[in-house]
């Protein structure tokens, strides 16, 4: 048996069948489709709809399509039919291919070079998929069926007695097909329904009676159908038993025949030859409505929301909005359909004046079409409709027209340009033209100019106490009627001297401005109270209309759309709420020239018909989910999850991801970081990030186009592993290790330091015992002169004894000298022995003008004190030859050595002329000493050594002006020499 499926043939139409006219939304090429032909569309369970097209497949969230083709795994880029499995998972049947289906961790199609399981079907030539009511689906081709459930693939190939279409598989080898036996006589077979066990023919029942016509099987949702197209005709057969055979059988007719068929959650579709898409209720089975167009279409599918999307052979996907406002349709042989003004009669007449000199006047039972001027060659944009006194006033550039065919002529122009205008009482009208403002008396026709400047005038608006503010195109200006006077307020604000597009009053004595580019604006007493721009929430700062609806609410048209400002004004103070209308919650276009309140009703023109809007609308709340849609890490492509366990060096991050609402209400996205409380706005829906190790989480959520925050958030979270030289451990053991080698390294640099400082200490000693011995040696030959004098002086006068025990006593004294000068330290018993030769020689030299004492406390051990070389003869030579000699008394020297807790002192005390006496001597003299300060430097130095230092005081000894002496008190610590040792080390 063989017989030839076709699968959407639409390729011929001869006449599309146009119905009432419908509006409605197309995507395209230019939308971000791969192609203008679609086969097929279907929602997945995210709210994803997947396009199927013969340039690959698009998924679209509402704003974005997302395109696959066989560079994402498809395994043909002319996908003819998509369907959705029971678990969400989405399949695709490509020209001439085995089946594929998607990936959603992986982001891509897995076809059968990647699961084998799919690479064992055999034979391609005529495609049918389905998705089985329990899960999985079922791949129909020449070769037999093959169901792919759970990743397993059960395959029912075709015999020659019968077709392998299977209606239902039991699991327990109990299966039900369909089928047809051919006969000689006719090239169709019977169409037949068979129950077969474990592979043996158990029961059959005919279906339909013989037919030479094609007949197509399909199932959907446990139901069993045949489509005999050519007949018009749809057999539906459910409850199928067994054991014996018994079904329910259903059928519907079409009015015409068929060249294609399909499925939708609530619907049965069929394509008429004409173009007409036939709807079939699921439920009934019954004929419910058709949808056609100016296109051809392919198939047909209904969202979760109500909303169709008609896939059609050349004009992209065709969206029908579920209409939630009752606008009226236009006629389908009008297609000026841009209106730029409306108005309402009292008895519910609606009129429309477009771009072309016409005016649609409708009511529930026809639509008359009104052409104004039509003496008039010119076309005219009707820019305002007034009623007054039962009379049609229409006003354009071409002039004013009473009931569309009498025109006015008056004194101030020969033709009445005018722009805009409003009722002011039952009789008069206020008109706004090139010129300024006009006053026209609806019963005699009377015009007169009001006292306003020549300005263009394109907005009106009565106030209360005879006010009258009309906007130009310079501002907002304020005219009296009672002093007839006009004042600008241009001048007074910034955002008064905008263009005027349009105004309104409210009862609250609130004015507000329509400005082309800066929002609205709202005034009370000619004061600026409040500017809402779309930063504030409006649609868009592009205004084209405005009015006052239900107490406490403005309507403001603008290009984009309608903005619902309800408000309440506290003094100066206009708390507001905004929420926005566009063409996806129904409006005929987003483009609103003029809007008009009556009746709890807005009336709208806009630039594709008119929409009727109940002034009570609340536009919901959409809660708009936030999917993960790529991700590429170090800008390579990895799979989608929720969480990512990431190396050290993975830390750039790409994340793609769409904000899912089919009804196109979906505005931008939010982002923050690691719990932080601030979002980010993100308009467009990618980011990048540039993480650092550790754990992150990224959380997105959605906001629709009236700012309303989704309560979804989607989390991701990224673990990127510490490198070790971040580890915790890692520093806690380069601190351990840094505090261990700096401890060393300080360590070394102490003792290099304090070596450093002990050689700079020893010079420092060194050179002040060299610079003492110096001076010393300086001394020495005047002091030697001098001992030789007296040992001449002793010899001249016959005095042998003094002569030699002088002379013993100085050589003496210059041997010990010169011994002593080789070391640093001395003996404290030894410096006493110098100092006693030295005093002796001196008291001869001097004829003992003076006499010396040293005594020793019991507790100073002279045998085992060192103290430092030549540090006492200096101090000693001072006192003698500044304090004493240039005494007038007989001078009298004590050198006292005792024990100061644990240190040596040495006082040494003269009874001489004092310090500042011999200071005072030798004003006029030349000669420093320097042999004070050499030993001052010299303790300095030797300080460096000892933590208790040298210390040596001087101060008078005695309270005599003339002669106060001199004490010197010099207190060496008895570690001084013990480390001067440790230092030569």
């Amino acid at each position: 048996m063989r017989f030839i499926i076709l699968f959407y043939p639409l390729y011929f139409i001869n006449l599309l069948c146009y119905g009432q006219h419908q509006s409605y939304s197309s995507f395209t090429v230019k939308d971000g489709l791969p192609s203008n032909y679609i086969y097929a569309c279907v929602e997945d369970n995210k709210g994803f709809l997947w396009v199927a097209t013969d340039a690959g497949v698009a998924r679209f969230d509402g704003k974005h399509f997302q395109v696959f083709t066989t560079l994402q795994g498809l395994p043909d880029n002319e996908v003819l039919s998509i369907v959705k499995e029971k678990n969400g998972r989405i399949w695709v049947n490509c020209f001439k291919q085995s089946p594929a289906y998607f990936d959603e961790l992986k982001n891509r199609f897995i076809n059968s070079k990647e699961d084998t399981t799919l690479g064992k079907v055999s034979g391609t030539g005529v495609m049918y998929l389905y998705s089985l009511h329990d899960g999985g689906v079922m791949y129909y081709n020449e070769s037999g069926s093959h169901i792919f459930k759970n990743n397993k693939l059960i395959e029912f190939k075709t015999t020659q007695k019968e077709m392998s279409f299977v209606i239902r598989s039991d699991g327990d080898g109990n299966v039900i097909r369909y089928g047809s036996i051919l006969s000689d006589t006719h090239k169709m077979g019977q169409p037949r329904i068979y129950q077969f066990q474990k592979n043996k023919l158990v029961d059959s029942a005919d279906l339909i009676e013989k037919t030479d016509a094609l007949v197509l099987p399909a199932i959907n949702e446990n139901n069993f159908y045949l489509f005999i197209l050519k007949n018009k005709k749809i057999l539906r057969f459910s409850n199928i038993q067994t054991n014996p055979f018994r079904f329910k059988k259903d059928s519907v007719m079409i009015d015409e025949p068929a060249t294609g068929f399909g499925f939708t959650n609530k619907y049965i579709t069929l394509y008429g030859n004409s173009g007409k898409v036939y709807v079939i209720d699921k439920k009934t089975f019954a004929y419910k409505f058709n949808v056609s167009g100016d296109y051809a279409p392919n198939t047909l599918y209904e969202d979760i929301k109500g909303n169709v999307w008609v896939s059609t052979i050349d004009k992209g996907l065709i969206l029908y909005k579920k209409k939630p406002f009752n606008n009226p349709e236009m006629p389908v042989y009008f297609n000026h359909t841009n209106f730029l003004s409306i108005a309402r009669t009292q008895d519910g007449r609606i009129l429309a004046g477009n771009f072309y000199g016409e005016v649609v006047e409708l009511d529930n039972k026809k639509i008359v079409i009104h052409t104004v001027s039509k003496s008039l060659q010119a076309i005219t944009r009707q820019r305002k409709i007034i009623i007054s006194n039962n009379k049609i006033f229409t006003f354009s550039e071409t002039g004013v027209f009473v009931n569309y065919t009498t025109q006015l002529i008056t004194k101030i122009s020969s033709l009445f340009y005018a722009k805009t205008a409003i009722n002011y009482n039952d009789s008069l009208m206020m008109v706004g033209y090139v010129g300024g403002i006009c006053r026209l008396n609806s019963r005699t026709f009377d015009v007169s100019k009001l006292n306003t400047p020549y300005k263009r005038v394109t907005a009106l608006s009565m106030y209360f106490n005879d006010i009258l503010y009309f906007g130009s195109t310079d501002g907002l200006y304020k005219y009296n009627f009672k002093n007839n006077t006009t004042e600008p307020l241009n001048k007074t604000h910034s955002l008064l001297n905008e263009r005027v597009v349009a105004l309104s009053k409210t009862s609250d004595s609130l004015l507000w401005i329509a400005t082309p580019g800066s929002g609205v604006v709202a005034i009370k007493n000619d004061q600026v109270l409040l500017n809402i721009t779309s930063t504030e929430g409006i649609i868009n700062n592009a205004c084209r209309s405005i009015t006052a609806g239900r107490p406490g609410q403005i309507w403001l048209g603008t290009s984009e759309g309608i903005s619902i400002i309800d408000y309440k004004l506290n003094g100066s103070k206009i708390n507001y709420k905004v929420q926005n209308l566009s063409v996806n919650d129904g409006l005929t276009s987003n483009v609103i020239n003029e809007m008009l309140y009556q009746n709890d009703t807005i009336y709208a023109a806009t630039a594709d018909g008119i929409s009727v809007i109940p002034a009570n609308t609340s536009i919901p709340v959409f809660s708009i989910p936030v999917q993960v849609i790529s991700v590429s890490i170090n800008q390579r492509d990895t799979i989608v999850a929720s969480q990512y366990d990431l190396n050290t060096d993975q830390q750039n991050i790409r994340i793609g991801f769409a904000g899912i609402e089919l009804g196109g209400h979906f505005k931008n996205l939010q982002y923050t970081a690691d719990n932080n409380k601030n979002w980010i706005d993100l308009f467009e829906n990618t980011l990048n990030l540039q993480l650092t190790s550790g754990h992150h989480t990224i959380q997105v959520r959605a906001v629709d186009v009236n700012g309303n925050i989704s309560d979804k958030i989607l989390s991701i979270e990224f673990n990127i592993a510490t490198p070790f030289w971040k580890a915790a451990w890692f520093w806690i053991t380069m601190a351990i290790g840094l505090q261990l080698l700096t401890i060393l390294l300080v360590i070394r640099w102490q003792k290099k330091r304090k070596k450093t400082k002990l050689a700079k200490d020893l010079a420092l000693v060194q050179n002040a015992s060299l610079e003492q011995q110096a001076f010393t040696s300086l001394l020495n030959p005047h002091f030697m002169f001098n001992a030789l004098n007296s040992i001449q002086h002793y010899i001249n006068v016959q005095d042998r004894k003094n002569a030699n025990r002088y002379l013993s006593d100085f050589a003496s004294l210059i041997r010990k000298n010169f011994e002593a000068a080789q070391k640093s330290f001395i003996p404290l018993e030894q410096e006493l022995e110098n100092l006693k030769l030295y005093l002796r020689l001196e008291q001869m030299r001097f004829s003992n003008r003076f006499a010396y004492e040293i005594s020793t406390n019991e507790n100073v051990d002279i045998d085992q004190w060192m103290i430092p070389t030549m540090m006492l003869q200096p101090l000693l030579e001072n006192a003698l030859l500044h304090g004493i000699m240039p005494s007038s008394i007989d001078g009298n020297l004590i050198i006292d050595l005792s024990m100061l807790k644990e240190c040596l002192l040495i006082t040494i005390t003269d009874n001489g002329i004092g310090i500042e006496n011999s200071m005072a001597l030798k004003q006029n003299d030349d000669h420093k000493s320097h042999g004070m300060q050499l030993i001052l430097k010299r303790i300095t130095a030797l300080n460096h050594f000892v933590s208790e230092p040298v210390i040596i005081k001087m101060s008078p000894a005695f309270t005599d002006d003339k002669n106060p002496g001199n004490k010197i008190k010099l207190l060496i610590p008895d570690d001084l020499y013990g480390a001067w040792q440790k230092a030569q080390l």
